[in-house]
């Protein structure tokens, strides 16, 4: 998921658990590399070194890691107090609220939705996994300016679509 500012997260999904490296690039420092990875990832399991440790993890940076522990909790390393990983705006669309994203991308993409709006009923389409069609999209947005690589992001993250 990327904000198209430099924020970005990679989520990898086993069975039941699950991790998540998050990228807050406001948050990191390139000259010193701060946060530093090892404390974010004190006690990590093993099954998910590759991912947070391997590329693109590696390349792309991490101000935050979440995980899933043996008891199912969601679990971060060994941070300081009152320290500001970005994780909390972040995550905040993960609440499964369709008017998050849409408060979201109103504010975002200031005045692009004012006039119109974003449909609620299509969001909450696209948030229960429903195939996306031209019809959904042209509902969000007047123009695509590359249905072709619309196409492209959608089968890469796997997402259902239908434009003919």
């Amino acid at each position: 998921m990327r904000d198209g500012c430099g924020d970005q997260m990679l989520i990898l999904f086993q069975e039941d658990k699950s991790v998540i490296n998050g990228f807050a690039h406001e948050l990191y420092d390139f000259e010193v590399h701060l946060p530093n990875k090892s404390q974010l990832t004190v006690g990590l399991p093993e099954m998910y070194e590759e991912f947070i440790f391997g590329e693109p993890v590696k390349s792309i940076g991490t101000t935050f890691c979440i995980w899933l522990n043996d008891q199912n909790k969601w679990t971060i390393g060994d941070l300081e107090n009152n320290f500001n990983d970005g994780s909390p705006e972040m995550l905040t669309i993960f609440d499964g609220n369709p008017q998050t994203y849409i408060d979201w991308a109103t504010e975002y993409f200031e005045e692009s939705y004012t006039q119109t709006g974003i449909p609620l009923q299509t969001v909450t389409d696209i948030y229960n996994g429903k195939t996306l069609t031209k019809s959904m999209v042209l509902s969000i947005v007047d123009q695509i300016e590359d249905w072709k690589q619309l196409e492209k992001d959608l089968v890469e993250i796997n997402y259902p679509s239908h434009f003919t």
